[in-house]
């Protein structure tokens, strides 16, 4: 903050002559600093951020920017309803809540993108009668009583110089008493303009702020100094002018597309240091933040996004108005991610979903992820070529030759089972001391998965799943006919060593 100072130095210079009074300086020096500074203030992103802020639950919003900029160029509002009341009982903030009419009257706040203008403005007016005198009076008072400012005259005081000072006294004794009449008229106009200037800056600030500056003054004392009432005497009613003109937050309507194509209006909530806006959209799970949707969703935004482009045309075979695959994917999602009830999964703030329609959803994405991503997305590399090119890649990132995959095992937690004559319950409880199952995972040199195997519980050593696992047979089928010799995927400690299993020696 402290850098912002330094340009305005030239205005607080001391000059020993001056040519005008306290009140003038007071107008082209006090006034102008103050108004500069205030412009450069609202104006510098890094004391103050952007002059309007759009969130979600966080910072991070795809269509963050272009909302800042609408809100900006259009302004924003707040209902005259809602200025009476009690904050967080009759309506969330002043002037911020529900239309309580269709014809609800709107206090338009449109003046927040025009503030550092008018303020940048208004120091060119207040400067304006000081450059006409400074440029009318040439410096000729200076001239006179250049070093003539001490009790003791200065050695640069010469002679000529007190005989030139001498010889313009005496020309304009001879010449008579009204040959500066122009130079005293012309300060006087300056003084005017001054008075003028104030005066005018008094309307033109009541007619940028929409007729609220003249009376401003006065309602906020009365306001403040206004005696408080019973809380039972209902019919009084009192405004804050503070919160009528100067809101702390305002609303906002937005128009949107969503994901279908269908036109969104959407109300938002506008809290302000010049404006930041609070929005959320209700209709759109993916109108949250990266850390939040992540957090419910146990996916990034773009993943999800790619698995409901994958299972569209799966899942979108209901009727015209059923549930929209994106909301089928992330109520699965949720649920397959945090577990808990169906109902508390649907009746979530981002879904809103009935407990039979989330088990619907849970059948029809299971069913889809199986048929779509199972089969034809996890696929072990079988030609020569996919195994070539795995092999490749596996060499270029650390070296290591020959390598189709790397394998390991980890625990899926579930709920604890049924126990039966066949599976008890016990054999799904871990050494990590839950309830899993021991899932087998291989993946390529591009973290994509190529192979897995969920059909054991969580008891079962990591070995133990290998060996009943189909992969294993096909790798030592493969070794025995010469298709796969001196290829082989890696394991940890976990494993045993194999001719196509290469584990750590120690």
């Amino acid at each position: 903050m402290i850098d912002l100072l330094p340009p305005f130095r030239s205005f607080l210079k001391y000059k020993s002559v001056c040519t005008d009074n306290n009140v003038f300086r007071l107008h082209y020096k006090i006034t102008v600093i103050m108004l500069l500074m205030f412009t450069v203030m609202v104006t510098s992103k890094q004391f103050f951020g952007e002059p309007i802020h759009c969130m979600s639950e966080s910072d991070e919003n795809n269509d963050k920017d272009a909302i800042n900029n609408y809100c900006w160029i259009y302004g924003t509002y707040t209902l005259k309803s809602q200025l009476v009341g009690i904050e967080g009982k009759h309506m969330a903030y002043a002037g911020v809540g529900p239309s309580k009419t269709q014809n609800d009257e709107q206090i338009k706040h449109t003046y927040y993108q025009w503030v550092c203008f008018v303020l940048l403005g208004q120091a060119v007016m207040f400067y304006i009668p000081h450059y006409l005198w400074k440029s009318w009076e040439g410096g000729r008072l200076k001239d006179l009583a250049e070093n003539l400012n001490c009790p003791i005259v200065t050695n640069h005081w010469t002679e000529q110089r007190r005989d030139q000072l001498l010889a313009y006294f005496n020309d304009l004794n001879n010449n008579g008493a009204n040959t500066h009449n122009m130079y005293a008229l012309r300060f006087a106009f300056c003084e005017l303009l001054n008075l003028l200037n104030v005066i005018g800056q008094i309307f033109l600030l009541d007619l940028f702020l929409g007729g609220s500056f003249r009376n401003y003054g006065t309602a906020v004392a009365a306001f403040t100094h206004s005696p408080r009432l019973p809380a039972d005497m209902t019919d009084f009613v009192s405004v804050n002018p503070m919160d009528r003109y100067f809101p702390k937050l305002t609303k906002c309507w937005f128009r949107s597309y969503g994901p279908s194509g269908s036109l969104q209006l959407k109300d938002r909530l506008a809290a302000r240091r010049i404006a930041h806006c609070h929005i959320r959209d209700h209709s759109n799970p993916f109108d949250v933040s990266a850390e939040v949707f992540t957090k419910l969703y146990r996916l990034s935004k773009r993943t999800a996004h790619f698995l409901v482009e994958c299972l569209h045309q799966n899942l979108n075979r209901q009727r015209q108005h059923g549930i929209p695959v994106h909301i089928k994917v992330l109520a699965s999602l949720h649920f397959f991610g945090h577990g808990g009830y169906q109902t508390t999964v649907g009746q979530g703030q981002y879904l809103g979903l009935s407990q039979p329609s989330v088990s619907k959803c849970l059948q029809e994405v299971a069913d889809a992820i199986i048929t779509v991503l199972l089969n034809g997305m996890v696929l072990f590399p079988e030609t020569e070529e996919e195994r070539a090119e795995n092999k490749q890649r596996f060499l270029q990132i650390a070296r290591f030759p020959s390598v189709l995959g790397l394998i390991d095992c980890s625990q899926i937690s579930i709920v604890r089972p049924k126990d039966t004559a066949l599976v008890p319950a016990r054999l799904f409880f871990n050494r990590k001391g839950f309830y899993s199952l021991n899932c087998q995972f291989v993946c390529n040199a591009k973290m994509e998965i190529i192979h897995f195997n969920a059909t054991f519980p969580g008891s079962t050593h990591d070995a133990a799943v290998w060996q009943g696992s189909s992969l294993s047979q096909l790798l030592e089928t493969n070794y025995v006919n010469g298709v796969s010799a001196g290829e082989w995927l890696l394991g940890d400690s976990g494993y045993a060593q194999l001719p196509w299993l290469m584990t750590p020696s120690c």
